[in-house]
Order: C-alpha cells, then sequence, then structure tokens
C-alpha cells in the first residue's frame, strides 16, 4: 500500500464528505441511501436516491395439506427492512399464481379454504412499501 493510504473501513454510521462549496454529500453504506444536502443561505434541500434492492425469501416449505390447509414456512430475507411477505399460489406448475395470495409479517403463514384433490404451487416474495423482490423458488403442495 502506498505511503500515506489507509484502507478504507467499514461505516456504521452516516459518513459526510465535502463535495463543493455549500453542499454536503451524506452518505451510509449499510443502507447505501445517499442524500444530497443543500446549506446555502441558510436554506436545506434534501433528494433521496436509493440503489438497494430487495432479497427475496429462500427456502420455501409446506407442511402436508388437511382439509384443505397448509402450514408455509420459509427463511426471512435479509434485508431487514423489509416489512412483510406476499405470497402467492396457483393451480399450474410455473404461474401464473392467480388463485390467491395473502401477505404475512412473519415467515410463516397458514393458508386456508384450498380444494381437495388439488395441486396447489406457491410463492413468496418480500415487500417493502411499493417494493417487491422476486418470488422463492415454487413448491408444490397436493391438497
Amino acid at each position: 500500500m502506498p505511503d500515506g493510504v489507509r484502507p478504507r473501513r467499514a461505516l456504521s454510521r452516516p459518513a459526510r464528505a465535502s463535495v463543493a462549496a455549500g453542499l454536503t454529500l451524506l452518505f451510509s453504506a449499510a443502507t447505501t441511501t445517499w442524500a444530497l444536502a443543500s446549506f446555502l443561505d441558510g436554506a436545506s434541500a434534501t433528494a433521496t436516491l436509493s440503489t438497494s434492492t430487495l432479497a427475496p425469501p429462500t427456502s420455501l416449505g409446506a407442511g402436508l395439506c388437511l382439509l384443505g390447509s397448509v402450514t408455509l414456512n420459509w427463511t426471512a430475507t435479509p434485508s431487514t427492512w423489509a416489512d412483510g411477505y406476499e405470497i402467492r399460489w396457483g393451480t399450474t406448475s410455473g404461474g401464473p399464481y392467480t388463485t390467491g395470495s395473502t401477505t404475512s409479517v412473519l415467515p410463516t403463514k397458514t393458508v386456508t379454504g384450498l380444494s381437495l384433490l388439488t395441486t396447489y404451487y406457491f410463492v413468496v416474495r418480500a415487500s417493502y412499501g411499493n417494493w417487491r423482490s422476486v418470488y422463492t423458488t415454487q413448491r408444490a403442495v397436493s391438497c
């Protein structure tokens, strides 16, 4: 490493770097959210841009379908800011998953009202506000 150059360290709180006279760039490596703030004449303006993507949950599993009811479970998304999950299902492998849908804030959900002698294909995706991750790999359940 050249003399006078220090290795970068991970940021655990927002850092501030001077960009130009009257402008300050605030950034956080933890959230990858960048904000540009102007402090000219005592006024303040902020614009927020995000480069984050919402990671999907993984390992979708299902119990036995009993009397038209099945409990699904999955490994939670590593995106800690996700606020829930969207569960969808259909009767055609590969989709569309339009037979039903529901939501959950936990990485588990019991789906009821399924028809007997029918195979359903379930997928789950993480959500945050209007953002949605990609779906998990589908899981087939026969009732």
